[in-house]
């Protein structure tokens, strides 16, 4: 698994999948495992005395180090030898100033001569996986033929070529596929772009990056793209296998995904629903042509799970409605600028979500649903994230709670919030109707959650059955399934080490319902 230690200062650490702040540089709040991989990148790592401290240390545990530098401490040899070693998997030499015209040539030319000297000292003490970096406002033809060519020439690992996050994608994607033949038979070539490799010269048999699959019951088409995404939610699965320089390579060609949405219809008899999720779908390049595909075949109810910052655009909230999306799911986590820092890694968020939330009250014809994600870090605010989304006109949210999986316990552990506090905070909300929908959304979640981790899926099955068969009835008879449903679910975890739990919700249903107490024993 890739891990990344952006240096500098927070509010600039926006790529970073790790959270923990020392001396301001981040490092993985998680047992590194030996053959995970350590990306160490933003201001000149070689600067900083903790890279050395960290590097070193890590090694010892079989984790390998990435390095992207600027090259100026690469000039001398002691540098080199503690990275060689201390299992440096490989080396990405910066290049810097190279978006003005009048001095890109002076400039590229100095930095590569830097860059030359750096890669035979390199080589002479027998290492090869070297590659070049940079940085591009803009998709220059010219300049990529000269760092093509230097990289051909020195025999490099790759050359990264980082596409700036504001450009217009959609319209850059025709240029670059313009230059394929050009480059066709060089692989040492990526263009990043929003962190998702834009190939160059796509191969069908390379479509890692989108994974499509059906569910008969449902007849539901599901697309999980993997990738990158604007947020680091610490609570987030995908946190860990996102990467904004080692991205799986994207499904880009109309005439794949058209096959392969057709093959998974055909398997349904047609298919009701798609549902594209993972990551941040709206950030992926290609998603208009996911789209315009699953139309083309006649699906007519399209939902989406994003972290809504790309709704910002109105332009694009407008394309998809056009394209057949009937629903958005938003899941949320703050109300404010500190509190998007602690919660998704990025204040920056809180402006975009306040966009996106207004442009939304203008959309008609796409039912937007807003998942209210319940952590360790905010589970005391959740009547000020309430108030944030009804201040914009939002009446239609749902509360979730971030709890770990099995195989993700180690990662995201910390963050889970502990039962008995959390039915501590509800019962301490004095608006009745809230904490009466609070507790109607999490009383199959918290439970499911419990049961799956220590009895598997087939008890968890066994409620879910029972919790669909009675979901049509009226507000009354939810208040009476969900104390039903909860009494099972307490009695089959008898044995379960959070007992706390069972007692928390035997006090929130005392005072919300009036009633007897839950028999969990």
């Amino acid at each position: 698994m890739y891990f990344k230690v952006v240096y500098g200062e927070p509010e600039e650490e926006r790529f970073c999948f790790v959270k923990k702040y020392t001396n301001k540089i981040r490092y993985p709040e998680v047992e590194l495992k030996r053959g995970d991989t350590v990306i160490h990148t933003g201001e000149e790592p070689l600067a900083r005395r903790q890279f050395y401290e960290y590097v070193s240390r890590v090694a010892k545990l079989g984790v390998n180090t990435i390095l992207e530098t600027g090259g100026e401490y690469l000039t001398r040899i002691e540098y080199i030898t503690f990275l060689l070693n201390n299992r440096l998997e490989e080396i990405r030499l910066r290049l810097y100033g190279l978006d003005n015209p009048e001095n890109d040539r002076k400039t590229l030319a100095g930095q590569l001569s830097r860059c030359k000297l750096i890669i035979r000292m390199l080589k002479a003490l027998k290492y090869q996986n070297i590659s070049i970096i940079t940085f591009a406002d803009e998709f220059d033809e010219d300049r990529l033929s000269r760092l093509v060519e230097y990289v051909e020439r020195n025999s490099l690992h790759k050359l990264y070529v980082v596409i700036s996050g504001e450009l217009d994608i959609y319209e850059k994607l025709e240029l670059i596929k313009e230059s394929r033949e050009k480059f066709t038979a060089n692989h040492n070539v990526v263009l990043i772009n929003n962190g998702f490799e834009v190939k160059i010269n796509p191969d069908e048999t390379e479509s890692n990056a989108v994974e499509i699959r059906s569910e008969k019951k449902t007849k539901t088409i599901n697309i999980v793209i993997r990738g990158w995404c604007s947020n680091n939610c610490p609570f987030c699965t995908t946190r860990i296998v996102a990467n904004a320089y080692n991205a799986p390579i994207p499904l880009d060609d109309p005439q794949i995904l058209d096959s392969l949405i057709k093959a998974e219809d055909k398997k349904l008899n047609g298919a009701n629903l798609l549902e594209i999720v993972a990551v941040e779908p709206l950030e992926y390049p290609y998603i208009l042509n996911i789209l315009r595909t699953a139309q083309s075949i006649g699906i007519e109810n399209i939902r989406i799970l994003t972290n809504g910052r790309a709704l910002k655009d109105v332009g694009l909230l407008r394309r998809l409605k056009t394209l057949g999306v009937k629903e958005v799911v938003i899941p949320i986590s703050f109300y404010s600028l500190k509190s998007a820092k602690v919660n998704v890694g990025d204040r920056l968020a809180y402006y975009d979500i306040r966009k996106a939330l207004t442009n939304i009250k203008d959309i008609k014809g796409i039912d937007f649903v807003f998942n209210i994600m319940i952590s360790r870090e905010n589970y005391t605010d959740i009547g000020k994230i309430v108030r944030f989304l009804e201040g914009f006109g939002i009446r239609k949210y749902n509360f979730n709670l971030a709890l770990p999986s099995i195989e993700d316990e180690r990662f995201f552990k910390p963050y889970a919030v502990r039962f008995s506090d959390l039915m501590s905070e509800i019962v301490r909300i004095k608006d009745e109707d809230l904490k009466e929908k609070i507790i109607l959304s999490l009383s199959y979640i918290v439970p499911a959650c419990i049961i799956e981790r220590y009895y598997g899926k087939s008890i968890l099955n066994t409620i879910t059955s029972k919790y669909n068969l009675i979901t049509n009835k009226t507000i009354s008879a939810k208040r009476e399934s969900a104390r039903y449903k909860l009494t099972i679910a307490c009695r089959l975890i008898k044995e379960c080490p959070y007992r706390d739990f069972c007692v928390g919700i035997n006090e929130v249903y005392k005072r919300s319902f009036g009633d007897e107490e839950f028999d969990y024993k």
